[in-house]
């Protein structure tokens, strides 16, 4: 944050709110439901921000979000071919677009020891456009629902809104709390279509509302900073029928630790890790000559899953 006056302050954030990236063998069990799947983002926030009185503070921001998107699968030939060609062909869509929203809040100061905040970040459309490109032996290249072209998507990515607090133990311990709802709901499907406006492939998601709760201690000493937390991260995935293998996710509980350490009062550095604890996932998508997976195949398992994060900060203020 950069001071305007004393009460307005201008601030710049770019980070990656979402993203994801998982890949699997080209031979594996689930291969024409997926092999590659990433996304990645870019999410550029200029904000203000004024100090109304001593207690109350209020922050306003705009974001500009650059998304991009890769899904490969394989295609199997001998069921649409009926056995005459029994390799796998395969298909890839990618895609790029920006989308725009906003976010806001507000932070309240009881005391010098005692502060809460509620922050809220607007839903955010993506329409993404690009190709879909396919391997496939020439037996089926004439066919027209084979054919290379320009395709397109949207996708909401999802409002949210916390709610924290922290409080001063003592001069040197303070304690931390949030709660994070997510409104996943209105991720219901991936629906590629052409330009025409018909549909090239769908998935059902059916994801659902999410919340997450953590609990966190910071202990400060001349110049180091020492942070312990845990969190629950509930996952918007219903059950195991509409899990999908692009994101095999399920509820996770963090624990995580960090360090700190000032060289001067504008040069700091940060390091921190955490282990989450996955529920481990289970996938059961069956198919039907009439649903989304008839040319897919059944799916059925249990995924093995954990998460190691480490990362690590530097800040100059300036």
């Amino acid at each position: 944050m950069n001071k305007i006056t004393d009460k307005f302050f201008f601030g710049l954030g770019i980070n990656s709110p979402f993203g994801l990236f998982t890949e699997y063998s080209k031979d594996w069990a689930g291969r024409y439901h997926a092999i590659e799947s990433g996304v990645r983002t870019i999410n550029i926030n200029p904000s203000l921000a004024l100090r109304v009185n001593d207690k109350l503070s209020v922050g306003f921001g705009v974001n500009a979000m650059y998304m991009k998107a890769k899904l490969t699968n394989a295609v199997d030939q001998a069921l649409i071919t009926g056995g005459l060609v029994t390799t796998d062909g395969y298909a890839e869509v990618e895609g790029d677009s920006w989308g725009y929203g906003f976010n806001f809040g507000v932070i309240y100061e009881f005391s010098k020891d005692t502060r809460a905040g509620i922050a809220y970040r607007s839903e955010l459309s993506q329409h993404l456009q690009g190709d879909l490109k396919f391997d496939v032996h020439p037996a089926l290249g004439a066919n027209p629902a084979f054919q290379n072209r320009e395709v397109k998507a949207n996708i909401d990515l999802p409002e949210s809104l916390s709610f924290s607090v922290y409080h001063n133990i003592t001069e040197r311990l303070a304690i931390m709390a949030d709660i994070t709802w997510t409104n996943w709901n209105t991720f219901n499907e991936i629906r590629i279509k052409n330009m025409d406006g018909s549909t090239a492939s769908v998935t059902t998601t059916n994801w659902k509302d999410s919340y997450r709760y953590s609990l966190g201690l910071t202990y400060s000493a001349e110049k180091t900073r020492y942070r312990f937390g845990v969190a629950y991260d509930q996952t918007p995935i219903p059950d195991a029928e509409h899990r999908t293998p692009r994101i095999p996710d399920e509820s996770r509980t963090w624990l995580a630790a960090g360090f700190g350490y000032s060289f001067s009062k504008n040069f700091n550095l940060d390091i921190g890790g955490a282990y989450l604890f996955v529920k481990d996932p289970h996938i059961n998508k069956v198919a039907t000559p009439t649903n989304e997976n008839n040319l897919r195949g059944n799916l059925k398992g249990t995924y093995d899953a954990n998460v190691k994060i480490l990362s690590a900060q530097v800040a100059w203020i300036f």
